[in-house]
């Protein structure tokens, strides 16, 4: 059992805790405090942040912001596999299901059908051999037409196995870098803050000690949001206010120019 000495973030108490335990209660006014409370003391007795905490979040960043990554990719790869799919649907709502082989001798027999087709045209130009022609050019189109539904279904088959490989092996990263993440406490990072830049954000304000607990590096991460997205919102009224000003400005130099030459105009 690792102790650190602490200060209860209600009452200030003077605390020993074990640094292992995700929830523990004040000695002094019975508060439960969580894992984000835990904050050590300086030789001064000044609470600084928790070495610990600061050396989990250094090491779960790099993992966290692969993990981003990875999902990201994995929704694109699954809704690559839904538009292959849905090409393949497309191609059997439109025709019969049973024209189109999507086993492993499909060009076989396509390409029968298509040879026959096309006997059939030869024989239709032969002398003595017109009344072929009437039923050559529809075998021709029939085939054709199969072939390329053939053709469609097979690549985008292929293409759903390659996109599946893909997605499989973006799966088992994304699972090896869980079964990483369950060796530190993470516990202590909300579901909502485990991103690459928020870890960066708390890794950073605990190291400089604007911060000293998980909760108040969190505190800090939304108000410095809430100041960004203010500052962003000034900033598009202001474009928006000199955008309508630059719009005045021309609507009176239109005016201007109209009175001018109305006066020219009475002046003659």
């Amino acid at each position: 059992m690792e102790l650190i000495k602490m200060e209860c973030p209600y009452c200030g108490g003077p605390l020993e805790v074990d640094r292992t335990k995700k929830e523990f209660f004040c000695i002094h006014c019975g508060k439960k405090l969580m894992a984000t409370d835990m904050q050590s003391t300086n030789a001064f007795g000044q609470p600084v942040a928790d070495e610990q905490l600061v050396e989990m979040l250094e090491a779960v960043g790099p993992l966290m912001t692969e993990n981003q990554q990875l999902k990201a990719s994995v929704e694109k790869k699954e809704a690559e596999i839904k538009e292959y799919q849905a090409e393949i649907n497309s191609v059997l709502m439109h025709e019969n299901e049973t024209l189109y082989q999507t086993d492993k001798d499909h060009y076989k027999k396509v390409l029968i059908a298509l040879g026959a087709a096309i006997f059939l045209f030869v024989l239709s130009i032969i002398p003595h051999m017109h009344g072929l022609f009437v039923v050559s050019i529809p075998a021709v189109i029939v085939a054709g037409y199969v072939l390329f539904g053939n053709i469609k279904i097979i690549e985008s088959t292929e293409a759903i196995e390659r996109k599946q490989g893909e997605l499989d092996g973006l799966r088992t990263a994304l699972a090896k870098n869980e079964k990483e993440l369950n060796k530190y406490n993470t516990d202590v990072i909300p579901a909502k803050y485990r991103t690459g830049s928020c870890i960066k954000f708390f890794k950073e304000v605990l190291s400089d000690q604007r911060a000293t607990t998980m909760q108040q590096a969190i505190n800090l991460y939304e108000t410095e949001k809430r100041e960004r997205k203010r500052d962003e919102m000034q900033a598009q009224q202001l474009k928006q206010i000199e955008a309508l000003n630059k719009e005045n400005a021309r609507i009176r130099q239109q005016l201007e120019a109209q009175n001018r030459a109305m006066q020219a105009q009475n002046r003659r």
